[in-house]
């Protein structure tokens, strides 16, 4: 199974933890398959971070890039030109 291709959706590592955090406790959901729209007074910004680089024990790891996003930030970074020394 292909897990990077996305149709929005992003995985919550600790889900009751994070519903604990913004709501104060987990929501209740009369039906566990059906989405439910829980408004959080004040809103919460979210920041996703898409991250190919790594740091490890051994030093850095390079990971995968499966959506292609790492080509256009190098050139936004060090310019086209650079990139092709």
């Amino acid at each position: 199974m292909v897990r990077w291709i996305s149709n929005g959706c992003v995985r919550v590592d600790d889900a009751k933890r994070l519903a604990k955090w913004l709501v104060g406790t987990m929501p209740d959901a009369s039906n566990p398959d059906i989405e439910t729209r829980v408004d959080l007074a004040p809103p919460v910004a979210v920041f996703l971070t898409y991250r190919t680089v790594a740091a490890s024990s051994k030093g850095v790891v390079l990971r995968a890039d499966p959506y292609g996003r790492d080509a256009a930030v190098l050139v936004r970074y060090f310019g086209a030109k650079r990139l092709l020394q």
